[in-house]
């Protein structure tokens, strides 16, 4: 009987220590995750950077992936100057309407003013994406071993049947690991976006002069003298509140699909499908967050330059609170305006034109 206790005791603890391990693993970098879209990259076993390390990742990444967001956040801010281009849709059977993608956008901007134009604003961008890696590897650690310490890895064993217990601690660790991974994608997330938002916003600010040329925001110590005379501290925090809101929200509906996609597999066990879902549940969990909070990053973007004077403010709704211009945008169908802008999108049909 002391025996069976013993072992059952060790048991215990051995699982116990499989779901740290696991919980630990299920937020460790690699490439694997990496390449898959983990939002949760901290590995407590990493080296820190420093600021030069993050300084030559910005000047690496940032003009490779810029000139995209330019023009991302310009067909969020409904500037589209580019009529649409037809094109016949053998699938439908007649003449759709296209506006063009992000190629055929850089094309137009690039034939228009050339392709420093791309380029606008992307001397805070740097500053923004430096800041975003030195307070993530100086907020990660610290929210890292709060939520490590937190209680909630007991699961307690009752007089049940091995098979039982063992899918129960299963279920629960896979819980576990969830709460865990919401509390650090979202605590951290919320950290940081407090800590670059001001640069976020004269970054974005910088970028819809783009459509009146205007030069109120040129250089990153004339944009900040300017929102601080005219706005004074808000400003710099100007769609704080859906930020923040986009990250908790990204949290809970990225954990929570992984939560699901871990437990089919654990049913489904071993199998071509069982495996699929083991590799792309990264992929998956990705695109249905971004699906499903993308109008509060939209909103954000809006917000932050909405009390603006600049030209391109009359191709946005004009509110007061966030709440209000995302009932502005939902009435007319733009809630999810700019999300797919790599391939073209459709504008309208024309059926007169049947072919």
């Amino acid at each position: 009987m002391a025996a069976n206790e013993e072992a059952r005791t060790t048991g215990n603890s051995a699982s116990q220590t499989n779901r740290d391990e696991d919980f630990t693993n299920s937020i460790n970098v690699d490439l694997f995750n990496s390449v898959m879209g983990n939002p949760f990259d901290y590995n407590p076993a990493a080296k820190k950077k420093s600021f030069l390390d993050h300084a030559l990742a910005a000047v690496i990444s940032v003009p490779i992936h810029h000139p995209i967001r330019l023009i991302s956040n310009l067909i969020q801010f409904g500037y589209e100057p580019y009529p649409p281009t037809r094109h016949y849709s053998f699938l439908v059977r007649q003449h759709l309407y296209y506006y063009p993608g992000v190629f055929g956008y850089a094309r137009n901007i690039i034939k228009e003013r050339g392709w420093r134009a791309l380029y606008r604003g992307v001397g805070p961008a740097l500053a923004e994406e430096i800041v975003l890696g030195l307070v993530g590897d100086a907020v990660k650690p610290l929210v890292y071993s709060v939520v490590s310490s937190l209680p909630l890895s007991e699961v307690p064993g009752n007089d049940d049947t091995p098979d039982t217990i063992e899918n129960v601690q299963s279920t629960r660790a896979t819980i576990v690991r969830g709460i865990k991974g919401f509390l650090l994608m979202s605590i951290s997330g919320c950290v940081i976006e407090v800590a670059v938002r001001p640069l976020r916003v004269i970054t974005l600010r910088t970028i819809a002069q783009h459509v009146g040329e205007e030069t109120i925001y040129n250089g990153f110590f004339a944009a900040a003298k300017e929102i601080y005379r005219s706005e004074g501290l808000r400003g710099f925090y100007n769609g704080i509140v859906p930020a923040l809101l986009h990250h908790v929200m990204s949290a809970l509906v990225y954990q929570g699909v992984f939560i699901a996609i871990e437990e089919i597999v654990h049913l489904l066990s071993v199998g071509v499908i069982g495996g699929s879902l083991v590799i792309l549940k990264g992929p998956i969990a990705s695109y249905v967050t971004r699906s499903y909070t993308y109008p509060f990053s939209l909103i954000s973007n809006i917000s932050a330059i909405n009390s603006t004077s600049l030209a391109v403010t009359k191709y946005v709704p004009s509110f007061v609170s966030w709440r209000e211009g995302w009932r502005l945008l939902r009435s007319t169908g733009d809630l999810y305006r700019g999300t797919s802008i790599l391939l073209p999108r459709f504008a309208h049909s024309d059926s007169r034109n049947k072919l």
